[in-house]
């Protein structure tokens, strides 16, 4: 029996090499034309794949027989759902295990727990052509909740409550702190005691740049720290933020799970809602990670009230390692 994973990012493809980490026999399939994927894979060793698993590029052929499970990085994807529909068509689901691929993933999933219309995206709507297909797979993923036979396989899940609201839906829940990642020889060193993990927020319009740039200098008042940019950020914002003499910015480079997996103990880490910032406190539980709440005059008008909601709430439920309050 060969284990199947579809995955469109990197951390797609981390969280499935965890899920396969025992598996006798799997293929990952990775989406080479999604961002960030081509650099991710050249990026990433073969010799640190488990004895088990082989990587293949592209989305598995339509049709495709699975005798084992069939892990999924993105139920929202178009494509993935596509292959989903194709693979029930043709025979029963087999076991299907919903993979990590941000914070994203929880909204999906409690749309998947206590709603019945069609899965999206957070600030996504479903076109008008993909509502049939998104409608279809969605009531299939919940037909095999029903019968145990859908697993959500995350790192992202830390409060008790939410675990077992998760199991009450009908859900199988595994949960991993990064087992394989952590025996892997991809940490880096940090230059400097305090580490900043970049947000995507302003890259996609939701946050003004201004306070988040002051939020990032303030980091830097009492020493250099060194700043971590989330791929999508502007390369001409980072370039400013780069002049500032006590802020170091790196290349954006492998994931920060793997870079950034075994900080020396005392090291201080500040973020902003961020499932990197959840990550790096599970894999550096002597590090000091602190989530900063976003302040309510950040978010620009494109930043939907529900999202807004919904990124502090998942800071908080999620937690990391603290709290922290911008001004």
């Amino acid at each position: 029996m060969t284990d199947h994973a579809i995955v469109e990012s990197p951390l797609q493809f981390i969280t499935a090499i965890e899920a396969l980490a025992d598996s006798p026999d799997a293929v990952i399939h990775w989406r080479d034309d999604a961002t960030g994927m081509l650099a991710f894979m050249d990026a990433y060793r073969p010799q640190w794949l488990p004895a088990g698993v082989r990587v293949r590029p592209g989305l598995p052929d339509r049709g495709l027989a699975i005798d084992g499970r069939l892990l999924l990085g993105d139920v929202c994807s178009g494509r993935i759902q596509k292959q989903l529909a194709d693979v029930y068509l043709a025979r029963h689901l087999p076991q299907v295990v919903i993979l990590d691929d941000g914070l994203s993933t929880v909204a999906v999933v409690r749309q998947l727990m206590q709603g019945s219309g069609p899965v999206r995206r957070p600030r996504s709507a479903v076109s008008p052509l993909r509502l049939p297909l998104s409608a279809f797979v969605s009531a299939r993923l919940r037909g095999l909740a029903r019968k145990g036979r859908l697993t959500w396989f995350t790192a992202l899940v830390t409060d008790p409550q939410m675990r077992v609201r998760v199991e009450e839906s009908g859900l199988r829940l595994v949960t991993h702190r990064f087992e394989h990642t952590r025996g892997l020889a991809a940490a880096e060193a940090p230059t400097t005691p305090t580490l900043v993990i970049g947000s995507s927020m302003v890259a996609d319009g939701l946050v003004d740049e201004r306070p988040y740039r002051t939020w990032v200098r303030a980091a830097a008042q009492d020493g250099p720290v060194t700043y971590y940019p989330h791929r999508r950020e502007d390369p001409a914002f980072l370039a400013d933020l780069a002049r500032e003499p006590r802020i170091r910015v790196e290349d954006a480079g492998l994931p920060l799970e793997l870079r950034l997996s075994a900080l020396p103990p005392g090291t201080r880490v500040r973020s902003l809602p961020s499932t990197a910032a959840l990550s790096v406190a599970l894999l550096n539980p002597s590090a000091e990670v602190v989530v900063t709440e976003v302040p309510a005059s950040w978010w620009l008008p494109a930043a939907p009230r529900a999202f807004r909601l919904s990124a502090q709430a998942i800071a908080r439920e999620l937690g990391g390692r603290g709290q922290g309050t911008a001004t």
